[in-house]
């Protein structure tokens, strides 16, 4: 009786417990919806409970990506390069939602900067993880100091370096300095940026040719003249001269004479390198010369007259460095201050060697006389050679005396500025360099020279006129100054060239010996 009562109460609080949940109404049991296969909840929308297509789907070798988040596609793909990826916070936003099809045969970490660099985006690999920064994140990295040594870089170029890497650095924030004593640059910024710098010096400091540039400067001289009569300027001087005199044949033909110690010869200052004999020694011997021997000397003036190589310079640069030769004549300007003082006149002498004051001493500007030629050879992919060449001749034509006295030199200057493309080896020519000279001159021993038909004997008339052209020939060869075979044959082409060659003091070919030297077996097969 007693357990009927519990079973009945029981009942009936289970009848209003129901009652109460239900509002009222009886509770209805409902099953829950099937969701279809392949389906999936979208990202973000659990708490409106909608139900989304997968984002990231295979397709045809890749993916097919609708609405994903970035931070999931870069996890994907350092996923297949072998590499871990954190997701970035800043990064879970509309603005980096990505539509589009991202092909499976591509390398991963360049997929994922090619997709960072279109969403404005760094990416930078450490160990084995990928990051993936704004710019403003970059920023808030650390700083750590890096250093580089150059190798095949000048400390001379830095201020071009400094330039190359400052716009890797982080604005206002990195720092790149130099140290000159070991060559070494140093640069404080974040890890990613020293990256970068990295791997700009490994490009750009590599190791360069040498090339070698031989300069053949020719004087092609044409002269023709004539000459009436005696000279006795020469010998008898202004003054005059006791008639027993004996005089140097050098001195006759305005060459070179040395007598002694004591009497130096003294060089004229005009460029055509023409000189004046020395003072006459006291002597009383007689010159005599064979006709073997005059003919010699005409013929060497002949040949001093007409083609001669003027310099043969050799120079070694590296590539795309600038290289120069210069024969140039120091010619003193001097310009005289004159000062009226209550103690007296002061004289004050200013000497200057350039044309002008401001002018540059920079080789590929200079102005100063003489013959120069500066080089700069570059290497081509093809085997050729590139030459920037600025050959220039500057020669002192007359003095020009100015109104307070000072005698200034008229310069005669010829610059030629050219670029060509020649084969390594191969000879350039450069000529057009021409100069003219007319000389007329008249010369006589007073009363001797005035007497009617003996005057020709003491009297002379000389007229000529000279055309002289100036050639430069260039010959650029290049060689690897880090192969011992390169540079041994270098310095071999070179050294049989520079040297002097067997044979050189030979007058005649057919009778071999040296011209100089007593030979008693050479004197008879010339005779």
């Amino acid at each position: 009786m007693k357990n009927t009562i519990i079973l009945i109460l029981i009942g009936l609080v289970s009848t209003t417990l129901t009652y109460g949940q239900s509002g009222g109404a009886a509770a209805v049991n409902v099953d829950p919806p099937e969701i279809a296969p392949g389906a999936a909840l979208g990202a973000g929308n659990d708490e409106a409970g909608v139900v989304d297509e997968n984002p990231i789907a295979e397709d045809d070798g890749g993916f097919l990506i609708k609405d994903a988040s970035i931070n999931n596609i870069f996890q994907l793909l350092a996923k297949r390069a072998g590499k871990q990826y954190f997701h970035n916070n800043k990064l879970n936003i509309d603005d980096y939602k990505v539509t589009g099809h991202l092909n499976g045969d591509t390398a991963p970490l360049k997929q994922m900067e090619e997709l960072a660099f279109q969403y404005g985006l760094r990416m930078y690999v450490r160990g084995n993880t990928v990051y993936a920064m704004m710019e403003e994140q970059l920023q808030q990295l650390p700083a750590k100091e890096w250093t580089y040594t150059l190798r095949y870089m000048r400390a001379t170029d830095i201020e071009q370096i400094k330039a190359l890497i400052q716009p890797l650095l982080t604005p206002g924030r990195g720092i790149v300095n130099f140290e000159p004593k070991t060559s070494t640059i140093v640069v404080i910024d974040t890890i990613q940026h020293i990256e970068m710098v990295d791997r700009l010096l490994k490009k750009i400091d590599r190791p360069k040719g040498q090339i070698v540039v031989e300069v053949k400067i020719l004087r092609v001289n044409s002269r023709v003249g004539q000459a009436k009569g005696m000279d006795w300027s020469k010998s008898l001087r202004d003054n005059g001269v006791s008639i027993d005199i004996a005089r140097s044949l050098n001195s006759v033909f305005g060459l070179p004479s040395k007598w002694s110690e004591s009497s130096p010869v003294t060089q004229s200052p005009l460029p055509s390198g023409g000189t004046t004999g020395s003072d006459v020694p006291d002597v009383t011997s007689n010159l005599i010369l064979s006709p073997v021997q005059v003919g010699g000397v005409l013929r060497a003036l002949n040949d001093a007259n007409m083609v001669n190589q003027k310099s043969n310079p050799v120079v070694i640069t590296e590539d795309n460095e600038v290289a120069s030769v210069a024969l140039i004549d120091r010619v003193p300007i001097i310009t005289s201050e004159i000062r009226e003082t209550a103690s007296g006149t002061n004289v004050t002498d200013k000497v200057r060697y350039t044309i002008d004051e401001n002018d540059s001493t920079d080789p590929e500007k200079t102005r100063e006389i003489g013959v120069t030629i500066t080089v700069r050879p570059s290497l081509l992919p093809d085997g050729t050679i590139r030459m920037d060449m600025r050959p220039r001749n500057a020669q002192i034509v007359e003095n020009v005396q100015g109104a307070s006295g000072n005698i200034y030199p008229r310069v005669s200057e010829a610059t030629v500025k050219s670029i060509a493309r020649i084969p390594d080896g191969h000879s350039l020519i450069i000529g057009g360099f021409y100069g003219l000279v007319d000389t007329k001159g008249k010369n006589k021993v007073p009363l001797l020279g005035d007497i009617p038909f003996l005057n020709f004997f003491f009297k002379s008339k000389n007229t000529s006129k000279e055309q002289s052209s100036l050639i430069f020939v260039v010959t650029p060869t290049s060689y690897n100054p880090s192969s011992a075979k390169g540079n041994n044959n270098t310095s071999s082409r070179l050294s049989k060239t520079m040297s002097v060659q067997p044979g050189h003091n030979w007058v005649d070919d057919k009778n071999p010996g040296p011209a100089h030297e007593p030979n008693l077996r050479r004197t008879i097969r010339g005779m």
